[in-house]
This record gives structure tokens, C-alpha cells and sequence, in this order.
């Protein structure tokens, strides 16, 4: 969700204001001459998607995580979702491996298949974006040795007689141990978009280079949480139809909407922690060559699912429920004014027998069909988790990411199906938090259970893309600290900031905005980050500049091989060295380490 023009339905651009907003446009950064000091690689559209092909689960947007020593189940689709091939008749030799994701010197490990058979996926439910989901399911050992880390997976295997082999990169999370206290960190509303886009704030962004979500990448990253969630809206994709793309030699892809996943795709691959994905409005709109589920299913996933870490329950709603029409994009009457395309839909909506927007009464759960019975039947076998925590886009507890909005007197864009009923999902099946995004700001709701014995809260976290001017809101995320079926906390402050991710914001308060460019957390390698230096000694600088200690903190050092000597850390709390496989002249030190709020810690790994 766009404050000024992308989630908002992108049209709340106020068409009084038409001719400043083309005055001002002119002076905006990234308007009138290209830059084309950034050439992107041009792509044909079958080279670069879909991302997800043969492994169908796990994904990036849908990783799995495992204990060292435990088994897995990988799911396999050999027609690529093409209803029209068949299965083969035999599939055998089969060979698993895994490569660190994102290491200068990665570590690699082949794993052993301990079974595989056909049937119906475990991870995919029923039109959750496929057409098939009779598929093979592949037990795979992951040996007690293995360094946890975040790994991409390969999968080569002889089906018919040809090698098939497909890969998935940041798909499977090695741990030591799955927690009792444990983080999870959730970021939402990216919108990584063309430089040229007039109609939002251009601070930190580039051609090519949303500058921002790099800072915030870097950030999760050092913090190391358990789990990441990203919670929708990871695109713009409003400005340019098929026809009209692309608007510069200096751009690739088909369309806007597949350079725009391709960029986002390969800028997120940059995070070193299982991510969950989670659609959103700008996500999943209908550019009339190709639909924006089709994107989402063929880049990270299933439009709804769940997945479990230890005894606490995750569920993924899907709130951009509508139809294809409604999601079609299209050059509305204001377009000359706002280059902003018009979507008939794009606030929530969960369709399946709900109950229409405002009606006094919500249908009986046992009545739902579809994405509604799916989250029903999800949340009932999930009773006695220590936790139930759901993810979404688009708030069920405020009317204003479900009601239409006023756009000059016309009202338009919402009024979709299902909001009270994903509160009465939420009350009956005791769910202890729904997190989403799409509005752009900070808002937490507590709504009570139907037992009377708890209650829900509903937290709606800021926006990533950045934002100008001098305002209370700001751009960052929000981390959940929990511990054993507990949440013992979930906002940097009360009653419901965010962590900001850039340094100068004071939480609460009026701030300046503009200014602003450095993160709250910064990193600084004496080598530059450049490992093909291979210096014997590094020290790295890491500034937190936020109101809050973290614990647990991670760095990672690519050295050369000491020999006997080993290495000594000094200015950490614990660090490993990793013997890499395959990568005998170098060695990783991985190094954990407490942040102190307003402080700078210096690192130093060396012989």
C-alpha cells in the first residue's frame, strides 16, 4: 500500500492539484534526462521466469527450516505445473546438494534421499496458484554435521531416462536447534519501482537500485533473527502497459511487472534468514499479458499456506482475493495527469462465503468455501499450538483497507468481501496475532476471543519504501521476541512503533524526513567487504544507533586458511570457524555478538 499513490489504489493523487503536481514533476530526481549510468541485462521473458520450475517447495518465498540431523520432504513437479504433461513413469537417481546462499567462499554438502513417492502436495493447498498438485514427495536426510546456515537447493534426478535438475536459491534453513525463544522479524511494502515514477518519494532510490531495501537487508541481516516475514506489496507496477514497455533502452524485461520481480527477486535473494512471503495488492495486478498471481506462483509460492516452527503455528492469508477483472490494470481518465494505471480493486478481500462488505451479521464459519475454509480448517488443527500467528496485507481490524475510497467524490476500490470474517476466525480459533501492512504506518488493535479467554492483537506495520517530508510516521519494521508460546514483545516502542531503519528518527515524535540517509545500523569492514583481498587480520565496525540492545547479533568473515595457527576474535561474545568444503584455502568465521543500544562495537578477526 502506497500513502500517496501505489496501495492506496495509487489514484488518491488529487486531480486539483494536476497542474502544480506537472510542474513539480519536472524537478523531481530521476525526471526529464535518463540516467543511464546503470545498463540492466535485457532478458527475454523465458529466461528469467518462472523462478519456480521442477522444486515446487521448498522456495525462497516458501523455505524450509530443519534441525541438522533431522529429515525434510521436498515436493517435485515434473510438468511444471502444466496440466497437460503427465508425471513420468519412473523417476530415479535421485542427488540433493545444498551451497550456502550469499558466502564469498560458500559451503557445500550433498544430502541423502531416504524416500520418494507420488501424492498430493502437503505444502500447496487447493487453489492456492496451481493447476497441478499431484506431485512427487522426496524425503531428504539432512546429515547432524552440517553447518546451519541458509542454503539454495539442488535437485538432479533421471525421469524416463533424461536428466531433469532445477535449483532454488535461499530455500533451506539449517538449524542447530529449533528455539524456544526465538525472533521474528517482519518487513512489508518495498515497492521497488522505475526511477521515473513521479508520484512518491524518490529518497534513496536509484535506476536499477532500490538503495533503500539494500539498508534494510544489511540491517536483518546483522540482527539475525529467526525468521523473517515479508508481508506484501513487494513491487509497484502502475505505471507502464505492455505496450509502452519499456520506456528506455537502459531497462529489461517484457514488461514492467517482470523487470520489477526480477529486480525485487534478485535484491531479496541478498537476505541471509528463512523468508516468508506474503502477496500483496501491487503484487498481484493484471497487466493483460500476464496475471500478477501468475508472477507471485511462479516467483516465491502459494498465495495462502502455513507452516510450523516447533510448537508455535504460522498462517499466510491471501487479501488480494478477487477476481482477474478486478485486478486488471488499465490507463483510467486521470492518467494523463498521474501516470498512474487504475485497478477496479485493490483493497482486502477474502472471498468464499465471508459475507459482503458491512453486513451486520457474518456468516457461520461452518458455511465458508474456498481460501476461508482453507485458514478454518488451518487454525481448528492448530488448537493446541503454543502459538497461532497469522500474516496477512491488508488489516481486517481497520475499515480503511477494506472500504472504498473517496477519490473525488467517486467511491472506489474496496468494499470487498470477508474482513469480519477473518476477525471471527481469528476470535474463535484464538488466534494470538494477525501482522500486515498496506497502510503504510503503525497500528495496533486488540480484539477479545469468543472464549473470553484471550484476545487477538492486530498489529499493522510501516512501509520499507521510504518516506519524505516532516511527519510522524517513517519507514522500518517490526520484530516479535517469543518465548516459550509467549510474545513478550512486538514493538520497539509503545504503544506501537516499528524498529526505524534509518538513523535520526526519534519514535512519537514530528521528524524531518528528507535529511535522513543513514541507517540506524551500520556496518563497515576494514577491507570494504572485498574478501578477494584475503588480508590475515579485519575489523569490522558496527554502529546501533537504535533505543534497543540485540542479542545474538551475527558477522561473517571470509579468511584464508591459518593453518595451525588458527584465528582469534576479539570484541565477540562466541564465533565458529568453519572448515568449507570444496574450499580448502579458505575459511569462514562466523562471529555472535551482542549490539548495546547507542553504541559501536568493533570486531576484529585475526591471526
Amino acid at each position: 500500500m502506497r500513502v500517496q499513490s501505489a496501495s492506496k489504489k495509487t489514484m488518491t493523487i488529487i486531480f486539483i492539484l494536476a497542474a502544480s503536481f506537472l510542474l513539480a514533476a519536472l524537478l523531481l530526481p530521476g525526471c526529464g534526462e535518463k540516467d543511464t549510468s546503470a545498463a540492466a541485462e535485457d532478458k527475454a521473458s523465458e529466461e528469467v521466469f518462472p523462478k519456480i520450475q521442477e522444486i515446487i517447495y521448498p522456495t525462497m518465498g516458501y523455505p524450509q527450516i530443519v534441525q541438522a540431523g533431522e529429515e525434510f520432504t521436498l515436493e517435485y513437479d515434473f510438468t511444471q505445473d502444466d496440466p497437460e504433461v503427465s508425471q513420468p513413469s519412473s523417476a530415479e537417481n535421485w542427488k540433493v546438494s545444498i551451497r550456502s546462499s550469499n558466502d564469498y567462499a560458500p559451503y557445500t554438502a550433498d544430502l541423502e534421499v531416504t524416500g520418494t513417492e507420488q501424492g498430493a502436495s502437503l505444502r500447496w493447498p487447493e487453489d492456492s496458484g496451481r493447476d497441478v498438485y499431484d506431485v512427487y514427495l522426496v524425503s531428504v536426510a539432512v546429515p547432524g554435521d552440517i553447518h546451519p546456515d541458509l542454503y539454495d537447493l539442488e535437485v538432479s534426478v533421471k525421469a524416463d531416462g533424461d536428466e531433469v535438475t532445477d535449483s532454488q536459491p535461499n530455500a533451506l534453513a539449517v538449524v542447530e536447534e529449533i528455539k524456544d525463544e526465538y525472533a521474528v522479524l517482519q518487513f512489508t511494502d518495498i515497492h521497488v519501482y522505475d526511477v521515473e515514477s513521479m508520484t512518491s518519494c524518490m529518497h534513496d532510490r536509484e535506476l536499477h537500485d532500490a538503495v533503500y531495501l539494500r539498508k534494510a537487508i544489511e540491517q536483518i541481516n546483522i540482527i539475525d533473527p529467526d525468521i523473517v516475514v515479508f508481508s506484501g506489496d513487494l513491487i509497484f507496477g502502475q505505471r507502464y502497459m505492455p505496450d509502452d514497455w519499456p520506456p528506455g533502452d537502459e531497462r529489461g524485461g517484457s514488461t514492467e511487472y517482470e523487470y520489477e520481480y526480477l529486480w525485487a527477486y534478485e535484491a531479496m535473494t541478498e537476505l541471509d534468514i528463512p523468508c516468508f512471503y506474503v502477496i500483496g495488492n501491487h503484487d498481484g495486478y493484471y497487466d493483460t499479458v500476464k496475471d500478477g498471481y501468475e508472477w507471485w506462483t511462479e516467483s516465491f509460492g502459494p498465495l495462502f499456506y502455513s507452516f510450523d516452527y516447533g510448537n508455535d503455528h504460522y498462517t499466510i492469508f491471501n487479501t488480494m482475493d478477487w477476481s482477474q477483472e478486478d485486478r486488471l490494470l488499465d490507463k483510467g481518465q486521470f492518467y494523463s495527469f498521474s501516470q498512474i494505471l487504475e485497478p477496479a480493486k485493490w483493497q482486502g478481500q477474502a472471498q468464499s462465503g465471508g459475507g459482503e462488505f458491512g453486513a451486520a451479521e457474518t456468516p457461520p464459519a461452518d458455511s465458508y468455501t474456498g481460501q476461508l475454509a482453507w485458514i478454518r480448517d488451518d487454525l481448528a488443527d492448530a488448537q493446541e499450538a503454543g502459538l497461532r500467528i497469522g500474516f496477512c496485507h491488508h488489516d481486517p481490524a481497520q475499515v480503511i483497507s477494506w472500504d472504498d475510497v473517496d477519490y473525488m467524490g467517486y467511491m472506489i476500490g474496496g468494499q470487498g468481501e470477508g474482513r469480519l470474517a477473518l476477525q471471527a476466525l481469528c476470535a474463535d480459533y484464538r488466534v494470538d496475532m494477525l501482522l500486515s501492512g498496506h497502510e503504510h504506518h503503525d497500528l495496533v488493535t486488540v480484539m477479545p476471543w469468543s472464549d473470553g479467554q484471550g484476545s487477538t492483537v492486530y498489529a499493522n506495520t510501516t512501509c520499507i519504501e521510504p518516506k519524505c517530508g516532516i511527519t510522524e510516521e517513517y519507514s522500518g519494521y517490526r520484530i516479535l521476541e517469543i518465548s516459550d508460546g509467549e510474545v513478550l514483545s512486538y514493538n520497539y516502542k509503545e504503544p506501537k512503533w516499528s524498529y526505524p531503519y534509518y538513523d535520526g528518527i526519534v519514535v512519537g515524535e514530528v521528524n524531518d524526513l528528507d535529511p535522513l540517509f543513514d541507517p540506524a545500523i551500520a556496518v563497515e569492514f576494514s577491507n570494504g567487504g572485498d574478501w578477494s583481498t584475503a588480508e590475515d587480520s579485519v575489523t569490522c565496525t558496527v554502529a546501533n544507533r537504535l533505543e534497543k540492545d540485540f542479542s545474538g547479533a551475527r558477522l561473517e568473515f571470509y579468511m584464508p586458511a591459518a593453518g595451525e595457527g588458527g584465528y582469534q576474535v576479539t570484541g565477540a561474545d562466541d564465533f565458529q570457524v568453519v572448515q568449507l568444503p570444496d574450499q580448502p584455502d579458505w575459511e569462514m568465521v562466523r562471529v555472535y555478538f551482542d549490539l548495546p543500544a547507542l553504541s559501536v562495537t568493533e570486531i576484529t578477526v585475526g591471526k
